[in-house]
């Protein structure tokens, strides 16, 4: 049988059920319309529920009891589609035996049926599946049928109208299984889209154009997915399809043409044949087979299948199946196990394939039999063809496709014409004339059709004018309405641009739509304003831009190299710079040659079998070239002996050609597209590429910068004091002394003579040798050399760079931490007598505000006061004093009176004072202490004053204060300068001092010109660094200062030293001059440091400092009194203040290496563009 695509066993058997469920149907149909009652008993079978079929067990049972029915067809299309399911795979020994045995008895029981029997059955069974241009032909063919009964013809007329009805039903629902299929393909459906075409097509409707160029579009998309998927589509459909076509005649009915009613075995007229067993006979034969021996069964089995896929082969007229499977059948291994009907049916159906592919029929019967054979085959064959091309031509013609019904009535003619031989005179008559009227009919047929299709064209002409117009005019009002909408939208989504351009469009359809040009005005308005709307945003963003990226450049970065973030990118497009790069797939075999590592112990090993190992242990790809080693001596039998312990490759292969090779004339190795090809070294060196190395950064040199700012004010002022003026140099000048630098050719020679010396140095041309030259141009070197010189001048300058790009970050703290303590508890007593004497009491009469303190000057003198006194002005001494100022008199002055001496107003003493100052001295020896002085300077923590006066007058003062400050000040400078390199950074603020003074005289007058210095104060760092060979280390000598200048000297020292002069007068001194200027001599604190020191990379040293602690205690107090417990706090006073101050001085270098600051933030990158 032909191969299929295995479907699913529910699909087939739920079809092929609810197929000969529906035959059920169709046959109570055809029953009632041939005027019969009831179901024939013919038909009872299939009136049962149809269920789907779940072991090979029910679909067996199912088809012996179709057959058992008397319906051969049926339980044949059952087996079949039964066949082409996964159930047939699942079949055990004997259900394929019994498949086999019902194979044949269907196919024995519709060769024997009567044929009238079997097409009505067919007929019936093609009804059931809507192919009802094969239920037509079969009825028809019982109705034209001289052997058929009235009965029979009587069925095939109702089979007719029921097709009929079936056919109308059908053709109503067109248009919609049209769109089903084509929604079925489009949503990848593709079994459901073919199963549909497939149903329409049998069903053979009538349709409309619209419909048939949709049908037609739809088989040709469904026959391209075939080709596409290669496999059928609708398997289940086809299954059924050949279950159910017709045996007679299936070549004429695959071609459309009428079903004649024949029997195919002898082309007779169609009469009924007695079968020649019944079923209990084969039963009896099937029992007796069951008996055989396993052998005998097996060959039943293939005979029956052979048997059996012939007849399919010969049903479908697929003849050259037919005919290979019936020779096969007919052999004698098989031909024993058949019966004389399955014999004689096998050689008549094989005479009938040979025949019909026009072969010799063979040896089988008569000669003069098979000829007369031969001829009604032949003559049948004629008139089926005739038939079906006249009849498909006068259908066509009725149809009105007169020009296929012209071409298929030629057909027919030529067909006739070349039968002529074969028919006899008026039988080919009468054909001829039928064709004749045809070929009039069909002549008349397209004069009536011309006419009216002209009448047809002038009427359809002025309904599209007036439709064309019509649609003219809705276009365009549906086009206005439509970019009016669409207007909308886009004003709403604040697209004015296009919108305006709809605009556009809508007044080049209707230029004077007024809504058209009112939107133009306001949408260009509208237009303008958010022109200028964005044009505002746009700078308030840039601004705004502008300000983030300020703020993020204000930020810092905590590391010493930062990268782009597109910094990958950026190295891939740079593609390595003018320097060589080995092509990737040559790295990787220079890679496998370096990092493969093996232990070597070859003891006179051929040169062969040496590089053989080399080649299949690294899996590399090896092309020696033995011509060139044979003409230095190498062969491939030259022995080596070589033993080392776990070395790379490369070291290896190299070893070996070194002690196969003369060492005058040796051997070597390169790679070239991937492939490690040995040579001898001349051959080598013929391999030679141009490559260019830019230079520019090797000949850039590195200064020293060794002059940095002064902070000494000794040398400010010598300068001044020499002329100078301006000492101390401006961070701002470049005034370095640089030594003599080196002439760039100088530079270049230098670095070719480093690399012909290093590369190859027998091999470049300046020195004598044939492979090399290097040529200087604008900044590169034009090298031309061998791969492997390449490699390693590229790797020459990259250690070059990589030594000279060193770098190193040095960072200085300069840490000052202070701590300060202050601590006062003060009491102050002053007492007073005399407060009843007259001469308080009158002085009081004249200045009642006067107090008994007013008498007494314990302190300083009282500025202006010049009253005189018995022993001298009060000025020049302390105690009681000789007058008194009080309150304001009534002019605005001071009221001043003298104090009249004792006894002159009846009193014998003064008033006696008696106060003390022991918290005055505290503060004031206190004070030596700069931060006890800025805790002086302020109002006291806590202050209690009072005063007592009665007859004697008490003032008291109490005073309490505790501080503590304590301060971190870090200064700390970094550096990244060139390894080897001089350097230096300052953080100073700069001062201008006057540092002396040229006098300018002239007569009568003099002035002076300062001379002005530049003083610095800060950090600076100077510094001389290298980094160690092992890279662990940097050496360093260094010079760090931090100064502060001082111009409020607490050492009570002048910070400003005034200078006068004079110039003498004119006749006698007249007129004489003077001048004065101010010569600034602030105070510098200095911390210096000059050391030489190793510190590890990273590391922190401390290089140096010190610590100053200033602590100061006072107590002060009255004799005797301050010694008495508990009064003795009346009269002492105490202070403590202690200040502490510490400098360090630490370093930290940091090694910065380039290659390896980039494979930390970019891991693999290096790598990937072959850099070491």
């Amino acid at each position: 049988m032909s191969q299929r695509t295995p479907i699913g066993p529910f699909f087939v058997a739920t079809t092929l059920a609810a197929s000969l469920a529906f035959g059920a149907s169709a046959t109570a149909q055809v029953a009632a319309a041939a005027g019969t009652t009831g179901t024939p008993a013919s038909y009872k079978a299939q009136a049962k529920t149809a269920e789907p079929f779940t072991t090979p067990s029910d679909a067996l049972a199912y088809a012996a009891e179709l057959l058992s029915a008397n319906q051969p067809v049926r339980a044949q299309a059952t087996l079949r589609a039964y066949n082409a399911t996964d159930l047939a795979v699942r079949m055990s020994d004997d259900e394929a035996s019994r498949f086999f045995r019902l194979i044949r008895r269907t196919e024995k029981a519709v060769a024997e049926a009567n044929p009238i029997d079997v097409s009505l059955e067919r007929a019936e069974l093609a009804l059931s599946t809507d192919s009802f241009v094969e239920a037509e032909r079969h009825a028809e063919a019982v109705i034209a049928s001289a052997s058929a009964s009235n009965a029979q013809k009587a069925s095939a007329e109702a089979l007719l109208s029921v097709v009929e009805g079936r056919r109308t039903a059908l053709n109503a629902k067109l248009p919609s299984l049209l769109e089903e299929a084509n929604a079925s393909f489009d949503r990848g459906d593709y079994d459901r889209a073919a199963a549909v075409t497939s149903r329409l097509r049998r069903a053979g409707l009538t349709m409309a154009d619209a419909h048939r160029a949709s049908f037609m579009s739809l088989a040709g998309r469904v026959t391209e997915m075939e080709i596409a998927l290669g496999r059928s589509l609708d398997d289940g459909a086809d299954v059924l399809l050949g279950a159910m076509a017709p045996t007679r005649d299936r070549g004429a009915w695959m071609a459309g043409a009428a079903v004649h009613s024949q029997p195919e075995d002898d082309m007779g007229p169609m009469q009924a044949e007695p079968m020649q067993s019944d079923m209990a006979d084969d039963m009896a034969s099937d029992d007796d087979m069951d008996s055989d021996d396993p052998v005998q069964m097996a060959f039943v089995q293939e005979a029956d299948r052979l048997l059996s896929e012939a007849n399919a082969a010969f049903e479908e007229r697929r003849l050259n199946d037919a005919r290979r499977r019936y020779q096969q059948v007919l052999e004698p291994a098989y031909r024993a196990h058949l019966s004389a009907d399955e014999i004689a049916l096998a050689e008549r159906r094989l005479a009938d394939s040979r025949v019909a592919l026009r072969e010799s029929p063979g040896p089988t019967g008569d000669v003069i039999g098979q000829v007369q054979v031969g001829r009604d085959l032949a003559r049948q064959r004629l008139r089926a063809e005739f038939t079906n091309q006249f009849e498909r031509a006068e259908q066509l013609a009725v149809e009105g496709d007169f020009a296929q019904a012209r071409e298929l009535a030629s057909q027919a003619r030529l067909t006739l014409s070349r039968g002529r031989q074969i028919l006899n005179e008026s039988e080919y008559a009468d054909l001829e004339v039928r064709v004749e009227n045809l070929f009039a009919t069909i002549e008349a047929g397209e004069q009536r059709r011309a006419v009216r299709e002209a009448e047809e064209r002038t009427r359809l002409l002025e309904k599209r004018q007036e439709e064309a117009e019509l649609a003219q005019r809705t276009e365009r009002s549906r086009r206005i309405s439509e970019l009016l909408d669409r207007i909308y939208v886009l004003q709403q989504e604040h697209n004015y641009q296009k919108a305006l351009e709809e605009v556009e469009q809508l007044l080049f359809i209707d230029p004077n739509n007024t809504a058209g040009k009112l939107l133009r005005d306001v949408l260009r308005d509208t237009l303008l304003f958010r022109t200028y709307s964005d044009a505002t945003n746009d700078l308030r963003r840039g601004l705004a831009a502008l300000s983030v990226d300020n703020a993020e450049a204000m930020v810092p970065s905590p590391d010493l190299i930062r990268y782009p973030d597109d910094w990958v990118d950026i190295t891939e497009r740079r593609d390595g710079g003018l320097q060589y790069t080995e092509p990737a797939i040559n790295r990787a075999v220079i890679a496998t040659l370096d990092n493969t590592r093996l232990p070597v112990d070859f003891q006179d090993a051929t040169i062969e079998n040496v590089l053989t190992f080399v080649s299949s242990f690294a899996n590399l790809d090896m092309d020696v070239d033995w011509q060139s080693l044979e003409d230095i001596g190498i062969d491939r039998d030259t022995t080596v002996s070589l033993r080392l312990t776990n070395v790379p490759l490369r070291v290896a292969l190299e070893k070996s050609l070194e002690k196969a090779s003369d060492p005058g004339v040796p051997a070597g190795w390169t790679v070239r597209d991937g492939v490690l090809t040995i040579a001898s070294d001349e051959v080598i060196r013929e391999d030679t590429i141009l490559e260019i190395y830019d230079i520019q950064d090797l000949l850039f040199e590195v200064p020293d910068y060794d002059n940095p700012p002064n902070f000494d004010l000794n040398t400010i002022f010598n300068q001044a004091g020499q002329g100078g003026g301006g000492g101390g140099q401006s961070p701002f000048q470049i005034n370095q002394q640089q030594p003599d630098e080196l002439d760039r050719e100088t530079l270049v020679d230098e670095l070719r003579d480093i690399i012909v010396a290093n590369v190859d140095p027998d091999g470049w041309e300046d020195g004598g040798g044939t492979t090399g030259t290097i040529t200087e141009y604008n900044g590169t070197f034009i090298v031309t050399n061998t791969p492997a010189n390449h490699r390693a001048v590229s790797g020459l300058l990259r250690r070059l760079r990589s030594v000279r790009n060193l770098q190193i970050n040095l960072e200085s703290r300069f840490l000052v931490v202070a701590e300060d303590f202050f601590e006062q508890i003060g009491f102050d007593l002053d007492i007073y007598f005399g407060a009843n004497t007259n001469e308080f009491q009158n002085a009081q009469l004249f200045d009642p505000s006067l107090t008994l303190a007013n008498f007494f000057n314990f302190g300083a003198p009282i500025p202006g006061n010049t009253l005189p006194a018995v022993d001298g002005p009060e000025t020049s001494r302390l105690g009681i004093r000789q007058g008194v100022t009080g309150s304001v008199d009534q002019f605005g002055g001071p009221i001043t009176q003298p104090i009249n001496a004792p006894g002159t107003q009846g009193d014998n003493f003064s008033p006696i004072g008696a106060p003390q100052n022991s918290l005055g001295l505290t503060q004031a020896l206190g004070a030596g202490s700069a931060f006890a002085g800025e805790v002086l300077g302020v109002a006291p923590a806590l202050g209690v004053v009072g005063r007592f006066m009665d007859d004697i007058q008490v003032d008291f003062l109490v005073e309490a204060t505790q501080a503590d400050r304590r301060s971190v000040q870090l200064t700390a400078p970094r550096l990244t300068f060139t390894n080897g390199q001089r350097a230096h950074i300052s953080v100073a603020t700069q001062q201008s001092i006057v540092t002396g003074a040229t006098p300018v005289v002239a007569a009568g007058s003099v002035a002076f010109t300062p001379t002005l210095g530049v003083a610095n104060s800060g950090a600076q760092l100077r510094v001389h660094g290298v980094v160690s060979a092992d890279r662990r280390y940097v050496n360093l000598n260094l010079s760090v200062i931090l100064s502060s200048l001082d111009f409020d000297s607490n050492s009570g020292a002048p910070t400003a030293v005034p200078v006068t002069g004079a110039a003498g007068g004119v006749g006698g001194g007249a007129g004489a001059g003077t001048a004065a200027v101010t010569i600034t001599t602030p105070e510098a604190s200095i911390s210096f440091i000059e050391t030489s020191v190793s510190v590890p990379d990273q590391g922190t040293l401390l290089l140096g400092g010190q610590r100053i602690v200033n602590e100061i205690e006072v107590e002060t107090g009255v004799p005797i009194l301050s010694k008495i417990p508990i009064i003795n706090r009346f009269f002492s006073n105490r202070l403590e203040t202690k200040e502490e101050q510490t400098l360090l001085v630490l370093i930290k270098p940091t090694i910065i290496i380039q290659n390896e600051e980039e494979e930390r933030n970019f891991p693999g990158l290096l790598d990937a563009q072959g850099i070491d």
